[in-house]
């Protein structure tokens, strides 16, 4: 069986995934086939915790359809940080509320792992209360990202999402469908963890935090439901009603 999926590796520093190569595994795809759905200079989108396995592919695909990026992780090393801006983004180490407070008609995005009290976070915050920015949790930012697509298939379950995100994108390569494709590692048949794309997206949803709820997917597939994050939803029973509902959803 041929695999079509390296799970990411991390530097020591534990600051950003190390893609490997296909080594001719796989036919290798383009992050972009055609530039439908694209969206040219949509303006700045800085990311508070940019080297996050969640956030680092919804900031390369708003590079690819068109964003200027940014963002800081507190992970982040020279290498790492180097890195990421020969890819076109522009990343810093640690967090600096100054950097959101220049910012003028721009999108802060965080995840939940970003506490209420951290630094750029509070300082979005105040700017967004006056309108001057936008602050959204990851969730709502990927539903933007793949609005456009007719059909969007999210991705949901305890194990195997990566894996299963990568396969399906797999399959709809083949049978030529240019599908945008968000995965929390990179598929062996891509150069990057994401690819654009203009009918149909294939992504991971994140229950840990209940967001999944949240998604847009017109499609939803369920790998498996394990007891985990129970400190989120207090028992088992809690996240199975989760899942019922995100399933309910679509």
């Amino acid at each position: 069986m041929r695999r079509i999926f390296q799970p990411s590796l991390w530097e020591s520093s534990n600051s950003l995934e190390k893609e490997w190569s296909a080594k001719g595994e796989l036919k290798s795809y383009p992050v972009t086939m055609s530039e439908s759905g694209s969206n040219a200079a949509n303006g700045v989108v800085y990311f508070i915790g940019l080297g996050g396995s969640g956030m680092l592919p919804l900031a390369r695909l708003a590079h690819a359809r068109g964003y200027r990026v940014m963002g800081s992780d507190a992970k982040l090393g020279p290498v790492s940080i180097q890195k990421m801006k020969e890819e076109g983004l522009e990343a810093f180490g640690p967090p600096d509320a100054r950097r959101i407070l220049q910012l003028k008609s721009a999108t802060v995005v965080y995840s939940t792992a970003i506490s209420e009290d951290h630094p750029e976070r509070q300082a979005a915050q105040q700017l967004a209360s006056g309108g001057t920015i936008r602050l959204l949790h990851r969730m709502d930012f990927l539903n933007e990202l793949v609005q456009h697509c007719s059909i969007r298939l999210g991705m949901a379950g305890t194990h195997g999402k990566t894996s299963s995100t990568a396969l399906a994108g797999w399959m709809l390569m083949e049978l030529q469908k240019d599908p945008l494709i968000i995965a929390g590692g990179r598929p062996l048949y891509l150069e990057r963890s994401i690819r654009n794309g203009p009918d149909v997206a294939v992504f991971e949803t994140d229950e840990s935090d209940g967001s999944f709820l949240r998604s847009n997917a017109t499609h939803r597939l369920i790998l498996n439901v394990d007891e985990d994050h129970l400190n989120h939803y207090g028992s088992f029973e809690e996240l199975k009603k989760a899942f019922r509902r995100f399933a309910g959803e679509g």
